[in-house]
């Protein structure tokens, strides 16, 4: 006996991080015992992933029901990726990457370079933007630089082929100047850019000028 629900969540950039999820959904499901009545609840959870398991809804189900029959084989409480073993409920809870992020002071943000859409942004950097929560199918250019068209910097971190491409670069509204690191990826066969910024202490804002084109204030290339 039991339910069975399907929940659908955007913006996930891994498969660690989406079981990651399930294992949260089983510990939820858990905390939630009516010990006055002496039931306990427990949770399978079957994942497939948009678009390696499925581009359409009727793909992404089936995949992941197998998933979930894959897991509840294997015993109870347990979470399982379509085409892997089940993983057995974590006693110690796992790693959330998105909140170790989220603990740095640096910005950090990753986006897709073909589609230009916004797939992570840590809380540092929501909180300087103003914002609660990523926009749904929000756009880089957009949302982090209020800008109408794309920007060049994604394509040019490919052409130029290097592992690490770093600048500074100065935030015109509160004058900060932060070191930029970006690297070029490829996350489930899309070409993404993951982006570190690190804001400078505002007595080293004098001695870094030089390094800030006069040409292009808001982004010089280090040397």
């Amino acid at each position: 006996g039991g339910d069975e629900f399907a929940v659908f969540i955007i913006g996930i950039p891994s498969s660690e991080l989406a079981m990651t999820k399930a294992d949260h959904m089983c510990r939820a499901l858990r905390s939630l015992g009516m010990p006055q009545e002496e039931m306990h609840l427990s949770c399978s959870v079957g994942v497939s992933i948009f678009p390696i398991h499925g581009t359409s809804f009727e793909e992404l189900y089936h995949t992941a029901d197998l998933a979930l029959y894959q897991a509840k084989r294997e015993g109870k409480d347990r979470y399982c990726l379509y085409g892997e073993q089940s993983v057995p409920h974590r006693k110690q809870k796992p790693i959330d990457r998105e909140w170790l992020f989220s603990q740095m002071e640096e910005e950090i943000y990753l986006c897709n370079v073909d589609t230009s859409e916004l797939l992570f942004v840590n809380d540092t950097m929501l909180k300087r933007l103003g914002l609660t929560a990523l926009p749904e199918n929000g756009l880089c250019y957009e949302v982090l630089h209020g800008r109408k068209a794309p920007c060049e910097d994604c394509m040019n971190l490919y052409a130029q082929k290097k592992p690490i491409c770093s600048c500074f670069r100065r935030e015109p509204e509160s004058d900060t100047v932060f070191l930029v690191r970006e690297k070029a990826l490829l996350l489930n066969g899309w070409r993404v850019k993951l982006s570190i910024s690190t804001p400078f202490h505002p007595a080293w804002r004098e001695s870094l000028k030089e390094y800030l084109s006069s040409d292009s204030p808001e982004r010089s290339p280090l040397c």
